[in-house]
């Protein structure tokens, strides 16, 4: 990572902005106006954290069932697959869109994830151009 990122990521975990834990998504439920996590913790613990935002950058995975999030995230209905199968469905704004076909207003995607809709987003000026539109969408909605 470059410095600079890597400077302010720092300050954010200092300031308490940002919590970096370690752990897989067990589940994800709608919350009161927010996330609801449960985190299953080495050793099998597991912890709820309420959050703002879930943005999910781990890269492709074509059937959604690999990675642990992703398929939490289908089997309850906050996502579903992309075009032809590949990642997830986004809107043009990087929402991603639930069962009911209707964005999610706090669940965003970028990079390869979002390969079926944009199929051009596994380069790293491709993602840049998505990162700086998330940004700008996250800054918009807060």
């Amino acid at each position: 990572m470059a410095p600079s990122v890597a400077g302010r990521i720092s300050d954010m975990v200092r300031s308490g902005a940002l919590k970096v834990s370690c752990g897989r998504v067990a589940s994800v439920e709608a919350h009161s106006g927010s996330l609801r996590v449960s985190i299953r913790r080495p050793g099998d613990r597991v912890a709820e954290i309420d959050v703002q935002w879930i943005i999910d950058a781990s890269g492709v995975d074509y059937s959604l069932s690999e990675d642990h999030l992703l398929a939490r995230l289908r089997d309850t209905g906050l996502i579903i697959k992309g075009p032809l199968g590949l990642g997830v469905r986004v809107d043009a704004s990087l929402h991603v869109v639930d069962a009911a076909c209707k964005p999610r207003p706090r669940v965003l995607a970028l990079g390869p994830i979002t390969r079926g809709v944009f199929w051009e987003c596994t380069s790293v000026p491709d993602i840049r151009v998505q990162a700086e539109k998330l940004a700008g969408e996250i800054a918009r909605m807060s």
